[in-house]
């Protein structure tokens, strides 16, 4: 999901700590910002960072000299980080003893999808995976159900501007044919959590699974902590308040040595993002608060242990380095401590990441031996800058900002320094030029290519 261009006047900053945490807070301000601001500028889109540990929260933002700024107050589309917030519910129910684990899903999913879709877990996958597929299968992505299919959605997206996908839309078109047996692999889909979100539609007692209310997992009084955190229902994400503008990549070659990039502002685009798998809306900071509050200061549930005791590797091929528990996933990154004496795992991550078609957000989590939390925000899926000498450095953005302000705040508070070198894609400095145009509004019209648009507006220029 892609792309963004966004932007400017400066930087700035707002931040939320205790007097204890001023030294050390301060040196995070003043060693991160200038990273923002020198990969802000150099991939032509804005940053939305968080920290917390603690003593509070830092948060910061940096625009690139171009377009339109983000402020403190402007929220993100955050893709897959919202699975994190249903694990929680999910295991917070479990902690209450409304559910087990050990379940048969089809008790809670089945009751919603039957009364609203007709439908049920035996209808869509079979009788023999609805007899032994439990809430955990689905929790921890081990149902073995295939991920839909992101090119076809992503297409489909492009030829219905302003149009919802629903939840059922997804799981009737998603390939039954099973990865792997139930219960016998990590293989991540986002189908497990849209099933989950049924489940908590029948826990909650709800007639419709769009009333579902998913900043639920939070006790009223913590609700305040996160001023900056909603989750979209049907409908643009424009109407959500200070919303970033986003936009989608179209790239189309206009011969070998030059692409043609038009950048499609989407924000008038749904935001519903697969409803309870991705539908997140937030910011850096509140995002890095959310994984504080969970799983250092135990605020959210009280027993973290089945979050995090058992990471297993995904077997899906995009991600082989990609290990998943319940709801969390630590990706081993290409961060290496500079000093090889130190152990890799000092540098791990516990989160989520999250993408969306315009936004993404995929370095955010825990760093559970140094005791902080760090997530890095983009206004794009990959770089917008078209005067690059190679358009590709572009799909460096995303890991390779994350990793050099990952060792900022690792400089910061005293821990290990992390070589970044291996975090930039190995993409030569002299390559493919690009020509590039943003719009506002999408010309995403079925019968009407790509190639005719890029043509039309070839012209018009």
């Amino acid at each position: 999901m892609i792309g963004l261009l966004f932007i400017i006047l400066g930087s700035q900053m707002c931040v939320s700590v205790n007097l204890d945490s001023e030294g050390k807070h301060i040196r995070i301000r003043s060693m991160v910002q200038p990273v923002l601001d020198h990969y802000s500028a150099i991939f032509n889109s804005s940053l939305s960072f968080g920290y917390a540990d603690s003593l509070g929260r830092v948060s910061l933002i940096s625009n690139s000299p171009h377009g339109k700024p983000i402020t403190e107050d402007t929220v993100i589309p955050l893709g897959s980080i919202a699975k994190s917030w249903i694990m929680a519910w999910i295991l917070k129910k479990a902690e209450a003893g409304e559910l087990h684990l050990k379940d048969l899903a089809s008790k809670l999913v089945d009751p919603t999808m039957k009364r609203l879709n007709g439908t049920t877990i035996a209808d869509l996958w079979g009788e023999d995976v609805a007899a032994i597929l439990t809430v955990d299968d689905l929790v921890s992505m081990r149902s073995g159900f295939q991920d839909y299919n992101d090119t076809y959605w992503s297409a489909w997206n492009i030829d219905h501007p302003g149009m919802d996908i629903l939840p059922f839309d997804y799981l009737h078109r998603v390939d039954k044919k099973l990865a792997c047996p139930v219960g016998t692999c990590a293989w991540y889909s986002s189908i497990n959590y849209m099933l989950l979100g049924f489940a908590l539609v029948e826990l909650e007692g709800l007639d419709r699974w769009d009333d579902l209310d998913q900043l639920g997992v939070l006790s009223p009084e913590d609700r305040n902590r996160y001023g900056h955190t909603s989750f979209a229902g049907k409908g643009p994400c424009s109407k959500t308040p200070h919303m970033a503008h986003q936009f989608l990549a179209k790239i189309f070659m206009i011969n070998p040595k030059t692409e043609y990039r038009l950048y499609e502002d989407i924000i008038d685009d749904s935001c519903l993002n697969g409803w309870t798998c991705g539908n997140i809306i937030s910011t850096g900071g509140d995002a890095a608060q959310f994984f504080y509050d969970l799983l250092l200061d135990k605020r959210i549930i009280n027993d973290t242990t089945p979050m995090i005791d058992h990471f297993e590797k995904i077997q899906n091929p995009w991600c082989p380095v990609c290990y998943y528990s319940r709801g969390l996933i630590r990706i081993i990154y290409p961060f290496f401590p500079v000093d090889p004496s130190v152990p890799a795992e000092d540098l791990y991550l516990t989160g989520h990441p999250g993408i969306d078609w315009g936004s993404s957000a995929p370095v955010c989590g825990a760093n559970l031996k140094h005791g902080f939390t760090f997530c890095l925000a983009f206004t794009a899926a990959a770089g917008m800058n078209c005067s690059l000498p190679n358009v590709n450095r572009n799909e460096g953005m995303t890991i390779g900002s994350s990793c050099y302000a990952y060792d900022a705040v690792m400089k910061a508070v005293g821990g290990p320094r992390i070589n970044c070198t291996y975090a930039m894609p190995p993409v030569p400095l002299e390559g493919p030029k690009a020509e590039c145009q943003w719009k506002r509004g999408r010309s995403g019209v079925q019968g009407f290519s790509l190639r005719d648009e890029i043509r039309q507006l070839l012209q018009q220029s």
